[in-house]
């Protein structure tokens, strides 16, 4: 699950870099929901891991689904409309290295750039006002 985070024209993004990642790419922050977690409550604990911005209020507005071979991966995505705190990253992964509020612009430059379709390109058309709330994105898993 991923977050969509506000602050008037500015958007939070983050910068990570996996294992397997050739360079660091910026994203919206997110991450995988864990055991007895809800999406929604995932979403709080890495906005305050990867961020240190802490979540208030939030509304889904569209998901990912990644297929399998036939098993498929569900990934929700929530704006948040409540949010509070300044930025301090304490990713307990490591592979989130920076977060920062860019311009509209500079957040649609930087995950223009982003390796992957299934994380980029949803982001990418919910920022630039091309995707209905509700909406549902699906890609072959990588």
């Amino acid at each position: 699950m991923g977050g969509i985070v506000r602050d008037g024209d500015l958007v939070l993004l983050v910068r990570q870099q996996g294992p397997n990642d050739a360079a660091p790419f910026w994203s919206a922050p997110g991450g995988q929901v864990e055991s007895g977690e809800t999406p929604l409550g995932a979403l709080v604990r890495e906005l305050r891991e990867e961020t240190g911005i802490a979540l208030d209020e939030a509304r889904p507005i569209f998901s990912v689904v990644l297929d399998d071979e036939g098993l498929e991966y569900w990934c929700a995505f929530y704006e948040a409309t409540a949010w509070h705190g300044s930025i301090a990253v304490d990713d307990p992964d490591g592979k989130v290295v920076e977060a920062r509020f860019l311009s509209l612009d500079d957040a649609i430059a930087a995950l223009e750039a982003a390796p992957y379709a299934a994380m980029r390109d949803p982001e990418l058309a919910w920022l630039r006002g091309q995707c209905a709330l509700g909406r549902v994105f699906r890609y072959p898993r990588p």
